[in-house]
């Protein structure tokens, strides 16, 4: 028998096989997942998570939430909610988070690095894992938008990714970046990272579709990143603003996530345990009138379920019925009537943009 370094070459290939399964166990199998895989997976409570900037924060002038803010803010989204998104690793304000996040009973975290060239924010990232996670099940979002903003290269995310991956704390953590769809279509972001975490707008990609249509695209392209790349896909930011754009209102949101959680929360859509789709994220908890001031663009301040006050909309209450199980409700819009008409993929986005109708606050 022909060998290799004095090994047979079969028993090196059945070597490497092992390996091979050994990792793929390891990363998804059903004997070990993730913890936060087991979260989005389980039947009870349903993953219910919320995209979240802090009430009483505004970066653009350097204020900043206190404690006493940050756990007023969750004990009104534990209503709804029992997992978080966040953005950005800041020393002043994910702290505080994550420690009142315990304190009111969440049980999972998205933690987002905004710079994943910012080796300070890596590992104040790595270092509040290794803290917290007995008490949280945590994913990492390495980079939101920035391939499509060009603020870093697909090279940057590699480089973050290997650095997190150095101690066995943060080896155990399944990780993402997140990107506008038809960017998120690249194939090299369809390799990285352990889950696939797009966000899918149809206010900015299918502006023609009524509320329920809207809902069911999001779901169907989703399903279908699912397919092409084998990975689980979790949709990070999906939903519709309620203001900012006179063709936008608290009806239409409404409409939305009453129609994408009528259906199931997680979709298997294959005979592999290890393909799903987590439809389980709202976008996003609160108005953010900064966003609006920063981005020159009104509607950026109008995508909350609740206003800066931290009193509820309709999708609000929407997302407290399905975390008791309640259902959603009916259609809320007729079918086949769109709710705006804004042109064009990734139109207005830029920082530098003006709507071609102005409109002040969310009203």
């Amino acid at each position: 028998m022909r060998t290799c370094s004095n090994i047979p070459c079969t028993m090196m290939a059945f070597v490497l096989l092992l390996s091979i399964l050994a990792w793929h166990t390891f990363v998804h199998g059903a004997s070990a997942p993730f913890p936060f895989y087991r979260y989005l997976r389980a039947d009870s409570p349903l993953p219910a998570l919320v995209a979240y900037h802090p009430t009483n924060w505004d970066p653009t002038q350097n204020r900043y939430p206190s404690r006493a803010s940050i756990r007023r803010d969750l004990e009104v989204l534990a209503q709804a909610f029992n997992g978080l998104i966040l953005y950005a690793v800041d020393v002043r304000v994910t702290p505080l988070i994550l420690e009142e996040a315990i304190h009111t009973g969440y049980q999972a975290i998205m933690l987002g690095i905004w710079d994943p060239r910012s080796r300070q924010e890596l590992r104040l990232a790595k270092h509040l894992i290794e803290k917290h996670q007995s008490a949280l099940a945590f994913s990492l979002i390495i980079g939101n938008e920035g391939i499509a903003f060009h603020r870093y290269r697909v090279h940057d995310l590699n480089a973050a990714a290997r650095w997190m991956r150095k101690t066995p704390e943060t080896a155990s953590i399944p990780f993402c970046t997140s990107e506008p769809l038809t960017v998120m279509q690249h194939p090299a972001l369809f390799a990285f990272g352990d889950f696939l975490c797009p966000n899918i707008h149809p206010y900015w990609d299918r502006p023609d579709l009524s509320p329920d249509q809207a809902a069911q695209w999001v779901r169907d392209e989703a399903i279908n990143l699912a397919r092409i790349t084998h990975k689980p896909v979790l949709v990070k930011e999906t939903g519709l603003p309620h203001g900012g754009d006179p063709r936008v209102s608290l009806h239409h949101q409404a409409a939305f996530w009453s129609a994408y959680l009528s259906k199931e929360r997680i979709a298997d859509i294959s005979d592999d345990p290890h393909i799903w789709v987590a439809f389980a994220a709202a976008f996003e908890a609160f108005d953010q009138p900064w966003k609006a001031t920063q981005r020159r663009l009104a509607v950026e301040g109008c995508w909350g379920i609740l206003d800066p006050h931290r009193q509820s909309y309709p999708a609000f209450e929407i997302w407290k019925r399905t975390i008791r199980n309640e259902p959603t409700g009916g259609k809320e819009t007729e079918k086949g009537t769109g709710y705006f008409n804004v042109a064009g993929k990734l139109q207005g986005r830029r920082a530098d943009a003006r709507p071609s109708v102005v409109v002040s606050g969310c009203g």
